[in-house]
């Protein structure tokens, strides 16, 4: 059924007041964030945009499973675009995950960088939107391991004891990753590519290592070479 014009209206600015919110965080930080700045920046009053988002706090959460859908949506778009072994897939997921970050910082830096001063994220609302990201490597290394291209080194054979217990009960993951160690390698590769792709966002990794692109396609090799994947 199509819209009515006073939705397709509705609906224009609640996309306009998000993309306002991002313009913000880019210029003041997250922190900076607030209802009143949306307005002026957008020409309106304060109490207008009270007919969209009841306080600050909702436009935080609207734009954090935003921002997490978007991810991961990226994620999946590079999977799936990606014919032939996981290893390949895996590979095209990394650097998507720094693409869609370098691209977005503002949503980037919402969701992963410092916390709000008095915003405290609603679970039901944004976890099943963090967990998507996460399902998406979860569910390419699960296929690695039961097709047989994934084979652990000694070190990733099992996960252990008190990390699995915690694993399993994850919300939204932990029963549907199949085996565990599917989720404990995507559990363990998430740092490493996530704290490099922070370095670069705030300029500390390019006076160090120069090609950032470069350095994290062997920093992405060298994750999953160790795991035991054939590059």
């Amino acid at each position: 059924m199509a819209r009515t014009r006073r939705e397709r209206q509705y609906a224009a600015t609640l996309d306009e007041i998000k993309a306002t919110a991002r313009q913000v965080m880019l210029r003041e930080g997250s922190a900076g964030l607030s209802l009143r700045e949306i307005a002026r920046t957008m020409g309106m009053t304060a109490p207008a945009l009270y007919h969209y988002f009841p306080n600050r706090d909702a436009l935080v959460t609207a734009l954090i499973v935003d921002a997490f859908n978007a991810l991961a949506d990226a994620l999946e778009q590079a999977r799936v675009g990606t014919p032939g072994p996981a290893a390949a897939q895996l590979l095209a997921a990394m650097h998507a995950y720094r693409a869609w970050a370098l691209a977005h910082p503002a949503d980037f830096g919402l969701i992963y960088g410092n916390p709000i001063p008095g915003y405290e994220a609603p679970r039901d609302a944004t976890v099943p939107a963090a967990a998507r990201s996460l399902r998406v490597f979860v569910t390419m290394i699960g296929a690695a391991l039961a097709s047989g291209e994934l084979q652990p080194a000694p070190a990733y054979q099992s996960v252990p004891p008190g990390l699995a217990a915690h694993l399993a009960e994850l919300p939204l993951i932990g029963a549907a990753a199949g085996d565990l160690r599917a989720l404990y390698l995507a559990t363990l590769a998430w740092p490493r590519i996530h704290g490099s792709i922070m370095l670069e966002l705030f300029n500390h990794l390019q006076p160090v290592v120069g090609d950032t692109a470069a350095f994290y396609q062997i920093q992405a090799e060298d994750l999953l070479r160790g795991f035991g994947l054939v590059i």
